[in-house]
């Protein structure tokens, strides 16, 4: 818990080191960067991740980026002999965004996500006729996934090695689907079952929230006396 929170400390003083840097009021001259590349690491709503920036001519960037975030559990020790429980969750994602810089540190961006993120349920339990029966039930949402944000902060500092930028947006995500698979001969999609399934599907936005620390690899500088 100490070692977690020291970073965190340490993170939140080189970005303020780095916002202090960027926003130097007292230089007699004004720094632009006209190019560049950064390289940052970020922990966003749907999972920790990576992300490639390339600055272009001010006021434009582009980032490339990547999530991913898994889960497996088996609950069958808290259930009676002979059944069966297992939840795996997958969230990944690949975004392309682009960036407006307005303001001096402040940005709208608009992009697209690739999303594969999916989540399974498996119950097994034990039966006559067939001996074992099997429930699976798989979500998935839409591949592509439109998105719009605003951001504070930087991906690529203008006269720093760190930098740090904060994102708030909104991902359109679609109808969550699923898919039900059983060998019950019995079954026949109770209503207990079928109601919180379609209310999921209701949930067609998503709100993206997004951390990441920019460290800059390569940049030209032009200064404006």
């Amino acid at each position: 818990m100490k070692t977690k929170f020291l970073l965190l400390f340490l993170s939140l003083i080189l970005s303020i080191y780095s916002f202090a840097g960027d926003n130097d009021t007292g230089s007699k001259h004004k720094v632009r960067n006209t190019s560049g590349i950064g390289v940052a690491i970020k922990l966003t709503s749907l999972g920790p991740g990576i992300e490639i920036s390339k600055a272009f001519y001010h006021p434009f960037n582009i980032r490339l980026g990547a999530t991913y975030f898994g889960n497996k559990s088996d609950l069958s020790k808290y259930l009676p002999d002979g059944e069966y429980f297992y939840n795996e969750l997958r969230i990944g994602t690949v975004s392309l965004i682009g960036d407006w810089q307005f303001r001096g540190i402040f940005h709208a961006s608009l992009g697209a996500f690739y999303n594969y993120s999916e989540e399974y349920y498996e119950h097994d339990y034990p039966s006559y006729n067939p001996p074992t029966i099997v429930n699976k039930v798989r979500f998935n949402v839409n591949k592509i996934n439109p998105y719009i944000g605003v951001g504070f902060g930087r991906s690529i500092s203008k006269k720093r090695l760190l930098s740090f930028g904060l994102d708030f947006g909104i991902l359109y995500i679609g109808k969550i689907k699923y898919s039900i698979e059983t060998n019950d001969p019995d079954y026949e999609k109770p209503e207990d079952i079928i109601k919180p399934l379609d209310k999921i599907e209701r949930f067609q936005f998503y709100p993206y929230l997004n951390f990441q620390l920019s460290f800059r690899l390569f940049t030209k500088i032009k200064h404006y006396y």
